[in-house]
């Protein structure tokens, strides 16, 4: 809401009519004061006078000539009237109820008469709808009409479209440039650009409480009340079509979440009675009636009307929240109650939940000696308030004076002005109202006044479920992995705000995941922030993905999150989530059975090996024995005596190798075989000879080995004897012979004394394919140990 003030004194630097300082005011007497406000607005018709102000505890009844009703008086202007009363009664602290006469009447009883509306559309008595996707019930069954401020408006005079002024900028235009100013030529000050280094177009109330009031919606059906909009507030919706409605002449944009409320209702079918009230003419006194007629339209329990303030004469600050019965007075407990846990829970929100300690560092610079031209009230500044010594928000407290958007209520109403927004030369407001965080904040303490209002208790302004998370328990060394996390909130909203910084606004968010256990031993970041674009209303889910990396050694590690509110009003909150994550970074152990690490006798050697991961498993096992590949519980046979090596690989699950060797060696037996005999073969034998020695100490077997195949007609004569086994009764030979008399073959040869010392068995085998395997059937073969002779 805004307050006018004739623009000669701003636009040209001048003065006619002296306008004293905030201190000298504070002395004055409040009926001399309210006179000079008087005579001076332009919301008091020409002759107005001040008759006489009683004033008698908290209240003060203002009696006006009847020149400020001749010429009529329509909702708009008589809103005016109010709001320059209260401005005039400002310094007075101790007034919380204004009552305006006129001939010994109130001033709202000179206005056009609502309209009596048809039966069936006066009073819904449907119940609340609850929505579908509320978090919580605690107001399920209560309807509430939310209003934001004023809105863009046709003026039926001129025709055309009108932009409500109310900007957040501060009344005078730029007198003075500096050098590289990229800001609006609109701007607060020159002292407030030139000292504090402020850059910022013209904003205005309506972009403001629009916000809010999206929160305020959240809050609210999140909670299971239904709620009925009197605005747009969606910036999704689109342009107006200002045309089809009969409105024409926009000369700017026209969204619908810009217009006043009269646009909205009727766009949305709302019963004409409601925002066409016919004993009006000006849409901006239709518009003020079109809220409260579409509360009571509705039938609604409860409605509220968000501003932001302003006050011409200095730097006012803080919340304040109006209430107006004198219609219908049988509401005034329930509305005076309302009022009062509005503006606390407002108030308490802003001063416990929000950290305004960056408004502190913006309002640290001095103020110039000199003063600022375009401001000769304050010519120079006065000594600056001290934000140092700032610690609360200011209550202004709860008041009643006449407003049309309550005062036609049929039910209790309050009309909550937030802060000021034309606060900008000595208090924070307007930094705060910018910041989408101070906006949520302050918000959710209107849901908290609407709960305890009806004796509800609120649902927790920090709270976070748990709702699905997922960190990978089984992982290998120095690897990045990835945990993931969803919570859902479930209080107020997590969003992004912007901050003033040394003369700039910054985004800025206090939202954050943070890592309780894990950033040492995972190296998990601190904190994560919500995304940008986030904007999370009560049971809205957001997921975070943790980056980690696991560490070299193997270990059980912790990791916990949870999420935050990082700032000096905040802390911890919700439900955590744990998890631990195992880091595998051993191999699998290897175990060979067979070789051993010791000397064989020359002949069949087992392989045996085997590998064992407690945790990831086994993924692959693979050997070789002198670079052939080999298998466990493979039989090789042959190795010639000397060194053998068996390579063991073994890897696990997430890729962690070892290698196992194992060296053993083969040697010659010392011993002795020979003799003689024959097998069966298919048609007539096979006969053979033998007589081989190995000498203790000695490398070499010596001797011979014949062999005929008499089916075939192959006959074999050893040539140079290599190796030679004994085991047991059986006796291993391996060296090269002539075959049919050629030269330059290989034979290995298994002999198997008999259990009487006759008979046995034959094995042999040629480079040339030939294999034989058979019982011997005649002849003696005799083996004979040297070892230790």
């Amino acid at each position: 809401m805004r307050t006018h003030i004739r623009q000669a004194l701003y636009g040209l630097g001048m003065l006619s009519v002296s306008v004293v300082t905030a201190p000298v005011q504070a002395q004055m007497d409040p009926q001399r004061n309210l006179e000079r406000i008087v005579s001076e607005r332009s919301a008091f018709p020409s002759g107005t006078r001040v008759l006489g102000v009683r004033m008698q505890d908290e209240r003060v009844v203002v009696e006006l000539s009847s020149d400020a009703v001749a010429q009529g008086l329509g909702d708009e202007q008589a809103d005016e009237m109010t709001r320059e009363l209260l401005a005039g009664l400002d310094f007075f602290t101790e007034f919380r109820e204004v009552e305006i006469l006129v001939e010994g009447k109130p001033l709202w009883t000179y206005l056009p008469e609502s309209s009596t509306p048809p039966a069936a559309e006066a009073h819904s008595l449907a119940p609340a709808q609850t929505p579908v996707d509320a978090l919580s019930l605690e107001l399920q069954g209560k309807k509430i009409a939310l209003h934001p401020s004023h809105g863009s408006y046709w003026n039926y005079t001129t025709q055309r479209w009108v932009r409500a002024q109310r900007t957040l900028t501060g009344p005078n235009p730029a007198t003075r440039l500096p050098a590289g100013w990229t800001g609006s030529n609109y701007t607060p000050s020159d002292e407030y650009f030139w000292n504090r280094g402020f850059q910022w177009g013209s904003l205005y109330e309506d972009d403001i409480t629009i916000h809010v009031m999206r929160f305020v919606k959240e809050y609210l059906e999140s909670s299971g009340a239904q709620v009925f909009l009197s605005r747009e507030l969606s910036d999704e919706a689109g342009l107006y079509d200002h045309n089809r409605f009969g409105y024409p002449n926009a000369a700017f944009p026209l969204p619908k979440t810009q217009v006043a409320s009269k646009y909205y209702l009727e766009e949305q079918g709302v019963p004409r009675w409601v925002w066409d009230e016919p004993s009006l003419r000006d849409h901006r006194d239709k518009d003020i009636r079109a809220r409260p007629y579409y509360a009571n339209h509705v039938g609604a329990d409860l409605s509220i009307s968000l501003h932001t303030n302003a006050f011409p004469e200095g730097g006012a600050r803080g919340t304040e929240t109006f209430w107006y019965t004198a219609k219908y007075p049988h509401q005034q407990e329930s509305a005076k109650r309302f009022a009062t846990a509005l503006n606390e829970g407002t108030v308490k929100s802003i001063r416990e939940y929000f950290d305004d300690s960056y408004g502190r560092q913006a309002y640290g610079n001095p103020y110039p000696a000199r003063g600022v031209p375009e401001w000769p009230y304050y010519s120079p500044y006065p000594t600056p308030f001290d934000y140092s010594g700032y610690t609360r928000w200011n209550d202004r407290g709860v008041k009643t004076s006449n407003f049309g958007e309550i005062r036609e209520a049929q039910m209790p109403a309050a009309l909550i002005e937030l802060a000021f927004h034309d606060s900008w030369k000595w208090y924070p407001d307007n930094l705060f109202l910018q910041d989408p965080i101070f906006q949520a904040t302050s918000a959710w303490g209107m849901y908290e006044g609407v709960c305890r209002y009806f004796g509800i208790t609120p649902k927790p302004r920090l709270s976070a479920k748990l709702v699905a998370g997922r960190v990978p328990t089984l992982v290998g060394p120095n690897q990045a992995l990835s945990a993931s996390v969803t919570f859902q909130n479930e209080g107020m909203t997590w969003n992004w705000g912007r901050r003033q910084v040394n003369g700039v606004y910054s985004p800025y968010t206090v939202w954050q995941l943070r890592v309780l256990e894990g950033q040492t031993e995972l190296s998990a970041p601190e904190r994560l922030s919500i995304d940008p674009t986030d904007i999370l209303h009560p049971g809205d889910t957001k997921t975070f993905d943790v980056p980690l990396v696991s560490p070299a050694v193997s270990g059980l590690y912790p990791l916990r999150l949870t999420m935050t509110k990082a700032d000096a009003r905040g802390g911890d909150f919700g439900e955590e989530f744990s998890a631990l994550v195992r880091v595998d970074a051993d191999p699998p152990a290897v175990s060979v059975v067979s070789p051993q690490p010791e000397a064989y006798a020359y002949g069949t050697q087992r392989i045996e090996f085997s590998a064992e991961d407690l945790w990831s498993g086994v993924a692959q096992l693979t050997a070789t024995l002198d670079g052939e590949p080999v298998t466990s519980g493979q039989e090789v046979v042959g190795l010639l005596p000397g060194e053998h090596t068996l390579v063991v690989s073994a890897r696990d699950g997430l890729g962690n190798a070892t290698t196992s060797t194992r060296t053993f060696t083969v040697v010659n037996s010392s011993g002795v075989v020979m003799g003689g005999g024959w097998a069966r073969l298919a048609q007539k034998k096979a006969t053979f000879g033998v007589e081989v020695r190995t000498a203790p100490g000695t490398l070499q077997p010596m001797g011979h080995f014949t062999f005929q195949d008499h089916d075939l007609g192959l006959t074999l004569h050893s040539a140079r004897l290599r190796a030679f086994g004994l085991s047991g009764g059986t006796v291993t030979l391996f060296g090269t012979c002539t075959v049919n008399r050629e030269p330059g073959h290989w034979f290995r040869l298994e002999l198997t004394e008999g259990t009487t010392g006759k008979g046995g068995a034959l094995r042999l085998v040629l480079d040339t394919g030939y294999r034989l395997d058979a019982p011997l059937e005649g002849g003696d073969v005799t083996v004979l140990s040297l070892e230790g002779a």
